[in-house]
């Protein structure tokens, strides 16, 4: 692979391989770490009782040696003074346990010198048997008291060797608690290290597909989507670039489409215009009353119809930033301030009063679409009031709603142009002042933005003008306080 960890030298095939792959490698080491902790742990656990075998019996045969000394002295001893052959034997089956005893502890090789000592105190027990068998035995006592200091050094250098073995035993084991922790240290490293890359591997093109999902949802159509990792993802990514295209292709579509609609549309309604506005000049001739009126109806509608292929295009364009935005944590209270600083010069030039009442809420939305929803209402709520009035704004939070309210002291709205207000193009009363005539997209544009961000507005009842609540639920990770 080119690109990636070269640990990985075989792409997966799937995310669910790549997942039991990494799970199983990380559990491997694992499992190395812990057997060969294990094998250490019991050749530990093997030494140490071979040691206390080896000491026990080496404590008893040095015992047994002491013990056999003594008896085999009295035997001599006896055999001495009466020459009674029972008491030989006796003595000859004695002496045959001494040399196994002192055999068997020749065989476990403790040391060198315990070893010279088995030997030394073998030939002293022979010559003192020969003594004494030979009837030439005049010093018995002093020959078994040499036999038995043998024996009593051959006691104390296997107690000074367990001691030894004790003292050697307990720096291995040391030295192994070390090294298991050495170990068991560096295989965790390597265990959490290799689970980082497996980790990486696995997550690293699911961000890739989130990027792309993100940059399609903000509109960038134009650069191409590369994921790479496991297959089953990569052949998603290239599912993913497929839409993409064709998203682009709509959307060119779409973009081409109104363009060419409203340069169509404005060609023949130049025509009209102009024709229109010769008419009104008298360039064809003096027009009586009557026919004045006809063309300053076709003049008001031709700059109305102007008007709205204008506001066509310049929906078109808003939308489409708008809609792109990604929903974000949007603080309606400081939103709303906001769009009352934007509006302000108009609401002193109007003399309208503002009471507002804003809690600190926040809600996961389309920031662009609520201020567009925001700046709607609040357009509409100055254009309807009257020179002197007040607008009173709301913002409050329930369990799982922000309520927004935005009421005038207009002259309301009735209920037969209730049913329509949400339509788009819809436009009711005109207001009693002189104002920008609007194109009838604000409130059809609002209520299509409050419901893609899962919320609902609509027009309540008030004591006077019209009143308009937008509810926006409060999702779970918000923090409200």
């Amino acid at each position: 692979m080119t690109k990636g960890f070269a640990l990985v030298s075989v792409k997966p095939r799937s995310i669910l391989q790549l997942t039991i792959t990494g799970f199983l490698s990380v559990t491997g080491l694992l499992f190395i770490a812990l057997l060969i902790t294990a094998r250490q742990l019991d050749g530990l656990g093997d030494r140490n009782v071979n040691l206390m075998n080896e000491s026990a019996m080496a404590l008893d045969l040095g015992r047994t040696l002491i013990e056999l000394t003594t008896s085999l002295e009295r035997n001599a001893r006896q055999y001495n003074v009466l020459g009674d052959e029972d008491i030989l034997q006796l003595y000859e089956e004695r002496q045959l346990a001494f040399t196994a005893a002192a055999n068997r502890l020749n065989l476990l090789q403790l040391n060198a010198q315990i070893q010279e000592l088995i030997s030394d105190v073998e030939t002293l027990e022979q010559q003192a048997y020969q003594s004494f068998a030979d009837a030439d035995a005049d010093d018995i006592e002093g020959m078994y008291a040499e036999i038995l200091r043998v024996t009593n050094r051959i006691a104390t250098q296997i107690n000074d060797w367990s001691n030894v073995q004790i003292i050697e035993i307990a720096d291995e084991t040391e030295a192994t608690q070390q090294l298991l922790t050495l170990q068991a240290f560096i295989l965790v490293v390597a265990a959490l290290l290799l689970a980082a890359v497996f980790t990486a591997l696995i997550t690293r093109p699911l961000l890739q597909l989130e990027k792309a999902v993100g940059r399609l949802g903000a509109g960038g159509y134009e650069d191409a989507i590369e994921v790479s990792g496991p297959r089953d993802l990569v052949n998603l990514g290239l599912k993913l670039d497929w839409l993409r295209s064709r998203l682009h292709a709509l959307e060119q579509q779409r973009s081409s489409f109104i363009r060419h609609v409203s340069h169509e549309l404005k060609t023949p309604l130049a025509a009209i215009r102009e024709s229109a506005s010769l008419l009104d000049d008298g360039v064809v001739g003096e027009l009586n009353d009557k026919q004045k009126n006809v063309v300053g109806i076709q003049l008001s509608n031709s700059k109305r119809l102007q008007h709205l292929i204008d506001e066509l295009l310049r929906h078109h364009l808003a939308s489409f930033s708008v809609i792109n935005t990604m929903p974000e944590p949007v603080r309606l209270d400081e939103l709303i301030e906001k769009e009352l600083v934007s509006h302000d010069v108009t609401i002193r030039s109007a003399q309208i009063e503002v009471h507002k009442s804003l809690v600190p809420v926040t809600v996961h939305a389309n920031p662009e679409q609520l201020r567009v929803v925001i700046d709607n209402l609040l357009s509409n709520a100055i254009k309807y009031s009257p020179q002197g009035s007040a607008i009173d704004i709301m913002l409050d939070l329930t369990d799982s709603e922000a309520v927004i309210e935005i009421c005038d002291d207009g002259p309301g709205i009735s209920v037969d142009e209730a049913e329509h207000i949400f339509d788009a193009f819809y436009q009711g009363r005109p207001p009693d002042k002189d104002y920008y005539q609007g194109s009838g997209l604000g409130l059809a544009i609002a209520q299509e933005y409050i419901e893609a961000n899962h919320g609902e507005i609509r027009l309540v009842r008030s004591r006077s003008g019209a009143c308009f609540r937008i509810t926006l639920p409060v999702g779970d990770d918000t923090n409200n306080e």
